[in-house]
């Protein structure tokens, strides 16, 4: 009675020799590939940034905390909108809070550029029984209400942003 062969070692040995075969392939592929094109001037240094929302400190404390953010090199500051509490009834913005920073950031001594976040929606813009995150029901309910703050603010505001993470 004779035994059949084993043919493992051979399967591991084929496997093996085209392993070698494609990292050597791969490893060549790597090597005769273009280097990155160099940097060119929109890759420049545009500074660094935080987002913080300003709204929570008072008059004392946001100055000395714009001042600690200048000191330590920050150029850009992104600051929530949370549409919900500065809109809570329709038509009526609450403008005091973001005057005060606003204000506060264009009399710096050095410009920082400001960020602002429309985000969240209020009750009344939203389903019921749905957070804050939601998207409102009318679209153009968002709509004026970024143009009211446009309106309001204008150039005082570096960049405007729709939605956090609108994807989510």
């Amino acid at each position: 009675m004779t035994r059949p062969r084993p043919y493992w070692g051979i399967l591991f040995f084929i496997l093996l020799v085209l392993t070698a075969l494609a990292a050597a392939y791969f490893a060549w592929q790597l090597r005769r590939s273009a280097p990155s094109p160099p940097a060119n001037f929109l890759s420049a240094d545009k500074g660094y940034g935080v987002t913080l929302d300003l709204t929570q400190y008072d008059d004392a404390t946001l100055t000395e905390t714009l001042a600690q953010l200048q000191a330590s090199g920050l150029i850009w500051l992104r600051q929530p909108g949370n549409w919900a509490e500065l809109e809570p009834s329709p038509g009526q913005p609450d403008w005091q809070h973001l005057d005060r920073i606003v204000g506060q950031v264009g009399n710096l001594p050095h410009k920082m550029n400001l960020i602002f976040v429309l985000q969240t929606t209020p009750a009344w813009a939203r389903p019921p029984d749905t957070p804050p995150t939601t998207p409102p029901i009318e679209v153009s309910d968002i709509g004026n209400y970024a143009r009211a703050v446009a309106t309001r603010y204008g150039d005082q505001i570096d960049t405007y942003q729709i939605w956090q993470e609108p994807n989510l």
